[in-house]
């Protein structure tokens, strides 16, 4: 019985991941991978939940390769340009990538280190007690909209 519990989510999961891909138009030729129109967080949150889907049923027919593919490009196209010193950027598949090769390769790890570091200065800020997330870019002044 345990069994078919599984399998029956693995099946309902299949279900909606291949609904959600099949409106995903963003892997064709001349569009930007993991860009939704109009909104780069919600591609974001497609990526993130197609890895964790493929991580759970190992269907890999949503081509998670080319994710791996795009975030090594990506990475190494933006460490040349990066203040490494204060690592103000979006992870950009460094964690990832991390977990992928097991932490092997330096660049992922460094990379994670400083992100990481980075985002617990910024993000969780000691007039909060360093505990509570705070958008620091706009929560203070209420300025925020739906995409911070």
């Amino acid at each position: 019985m345990p069994g078919m519990k599984v399998e029956s989510i693995k099946n309902a999961a299949a279900i909606a991941a291949f609904n959600t891909m099949s409106t995903y138009t963003s892997n064709m030729t001349g569009r930007i991978p993991g860009k939704l129109d109009g909104t780069w967080g919600e591609g974001g949150a497609l990526f993130q939940t197609m890895i964790e889907y493929w991580h759970f049923t190992g269907d890999a027919s949503n081509n998670k390769a080319t994710y791996s593919d795009w975030a090594e490009k990506i990475w190494s196209a933006s460490v040349p340009i990066l203040n490494t010193t204060n690592w103000r950027i979006v992870d950009g598949g460094a964690a990832y990538m991390y977990n992928v090769i097991n932490g092997e390769i330096s660049k992922w790890n460094s990379g994670i280190d400083g992100l990481l570091n980075t985002s617990f200065k910024l993000f969780f800020p000691q007039s909060y007690g360093g505990k509570i997330m705070t958008e620091t870019s706009c929560e203070i002044t209420k300025t925020c909209n739906r995409y911070q």
